[in-house]
């Protein structure tokens, strides 16, 4: 085979989606970032990360368009080629950051304004040092077409178990500039990684009947006839209980965080007691946090009570274990979409556990059918920039998204990754987003994120934020429930 069929090939439907998204400006990255429990030197950096890439070539490529193909809307992707960087430099890769105070929701803000753009000899991810008086924090943030959130942790445990195989060698001192040159490390490349696409596509291939079904549902059918099925057979009145909405879809929106942590002392105690009461933790959480946004934040902008429209991230990884490795660097997610009534007015988890159940019931539907993959499969048979900017100025956007990456525990030798933040852009289809992820020793961070519209909202008795108070309140809720 040659070198130009083993290093290069055409983008995926999925990766041209993706493409679409970079290039209409709809989403602009996500990240995760690791606070590790001992300083890492430069020169030790380079070394750990230059092994990771020559193990890893898919971290060393762009899509680069076709001569004289420039129509990217006319060919929707496809004058794209994935093919490798010619160069990666340490300084082009690496960024160091001077942190002022703490790690916190203005530093993820500066983060989602950063784009990585196709057609350029640049990696289409970056690793961000953010030095502080105490530890370092390592941001591996990237455009989504390389991975998803499981692959940044994926990168966090190929480095850490890098850095530990540099540090015990005798050249940990030297200081490497260039990281990867094509031209000399071709020879020693394993070969080119196949996309989810092309390795599982019976994952991403719907039936006739499910395809035809679910365009009639979401294109034909009109609203009235959804409301009645709502009604009748899902048990939501979405006349009684109109779906929540505030603001429309923005290109270019500016995104706003907020980071909940509960501790570790305190999960070793919640978690179990969820467990000991048949109840997972994203269930709960969803249950949660929704009916803290409606006493919080819906209730500020009207008195009426709303269904809501969750997205629950579900990572396909679960069905091909013995894929692991190739599916490390990988986009492996689809979506459980679930539409709930208001959520009842209880301060326990008793009064949650109906709510609790029914989107509990809906997870394991969503991942014993694998719907939502078919549901992405769909993209092969659409116009992603008509989809995607017919997005904006629409006000139907979801409620809530939920992308809970799990608990990971991340060591080599004396280098543990102690904590974990994740962070996204909020893109064009929901209020709000939660990023969650847990660590052994940090506990569980989520990341919520949501539009200015949700920002300026101040609440009237105590003149605060909105958003300051629904993530105090959701902390306290999602400890004190599970008690």
């Amino acid at each position: 085979m040659s070198l130009k069929a083993k290093y290069e090939r055409e983008p995926t439907f999925y990766e041209r989606y993706e493409i679409a998204r970079t290039l209409t400006e709809v989403y602009s990255n996500f990240n995760v970032t690791a606070k590790y429990s001992k300083h890492v030197e430069k020169a030790v950096l380079s070394q750990a990360l230059r092994n990771v890439l020559l193990k890893n070539p898919g971290l060393v490529m762009n899509f680069f368009r076709k001569e004289g193909c420039h129509d990217d809307v006319k060919e929707q992707g496809k004058n794209f080629i994935k093919k490798p960087i010619q160069k990666v430099s340490f300084d082009q890769l690496v960024t160091y950051k001077k942190l002022e105070g703490s790690f916190d929701q203005t530093v993820l803000s500066e983060f989602n304004e950063i784009v990585f753009g196709f057609d350029k000899e640049a990696p289409l991810w970056n690793l961000i040092v953010s030095d502080s008086e105490g530890p370092q924090y390592f941001t591996f943030i990237c455009n989504h077409i390389i991975g998803d959130a499981n692959t940044a942790c994926f990168f966090h445990e190929d480095l850490v178990n890098e850095i530990v195989q540099v540090q015990s060698s005798d050249k940990k001192d030297v200081q490497l500039e260039i990281l990867f040159d094509y031209s000399n490390d071709k020879s020693s490349l394993p070969d080119f990684p196949k996309a989810t696409a092309d390795l599982i596509p019976e994952l991403y291939s719907p039936s006739l009947w499910f395809t035809v079904s679910t365009v009639v549902e979401k294109l034909l059918l009109p609203k009235f006839v959804t409301n009645l099925v709502s009604k009748y057979v899902y048990l939501h009145d979405l006349q009684k209980y109109p779906m929540f909405s505030n603001g429309e879809a923005k290109l270019h929106a500016k995104a706003n965080y907020r980071i909940v942590n509960v501790d570790a002392s305190v999960t070793k105690v919640l978690l179990p007691s969820l467990r000991a009461k048949k109840v997972t933790f994203t269930p709960y959480f969803c249950a949660v946090a929704l009916q803290t946004l409606q006493e919080v934040v819906f209730s500020c902008i009207s008195k009426q009570k709303y269904s809501t429209n969750l997205s629950i991230i579900v990572n396909g990884r679960r069905y091909y274990p013995k894929l692991h490795d190739q599916l490390k660097y990988n986009t492996v997610v689809s979506v459980c979409e679930v539409v709930q009534k208001p959520i009842p007015s209880s301060k326990s988890i008793d009064g949650l556990l109906e709510p609790i159940k029914y989107m509990s019931d809906s997870i394991i539907r969503s991942v014993e059918s694998r719907d939502g993959f078919k549901l992405v499969g769909l993209l092969k048979i659409i116009n992603f920039w008509d989809f995607l900017l017919s997005k904006v100025g629409k006000t139907d956007l979801g409620t809530m998204e939920l992308s809970n990456i799990g608990n990971k525990s991340i060591k080599s030798g004396d280098l543990e990754v102690v904590d974990l933040i994740f962070s996204q852009d909020n893109g064009l289809s929901t209020h709000v987003i939660f990023s969650a992820v847990s660590t052994p020793a940090g506990g569980i961070n989520v990341v919520v994120g949501f539009n200015d519209e949700l920002e300026k909202l101040i609440l009237s008795d105590s003149n605060e934020k909105a958003m300051d108070v629904f993530a105090r309140e959701l902390k306290t809720r999602l400890i004190e429930y599970a008690q």
